[in-house]
């Protein structure tokens, strides 16, 4: 792996073993304030609403970091619907 990311093999070790920085954690647990007030709205909320209910909480954040985690995955339109009927794809050479 080291040597795909073109850094020397100690340094590569060095950074994977390294803790999470002080606002890494600070994400992870804001993350987990962001689910709880997402899903006690049934999953209306937007992030505005979200970082709202962080400052009725006094949780210290902006809107745009609220805004970042809240982001959905782009939808994407599949042109067909699994029935469950469905099998393996086969491929070249089985049977």
């Amino acid at each position: 792996m080291h040597a795909w990311l073109e850094v020397s093999r100690s340094g590569f070790y060095e950074w994977r073993g390294r803790t999470l920085s002080i606002s890494a954690r600070r994400r992870d647990n804001l993350k987990l304030l962001i689910v709880k007030s997402f899903e006690d709205s049934d999953g209306t909320y937007g992030y505005r609403r979200v970082h709202a209910d962080l400052a009725a909480w006094s949780v210290a954040c902006g809107p745009e970091l609220v805004r970042e985690a809240c982001q959905p995955r782009p939808w994407r339109h599949s042109l067909t619907e699994n029935d469950g009927q469905a099998g393996p794809v086969p491929r070249p050479g089985q049977p």
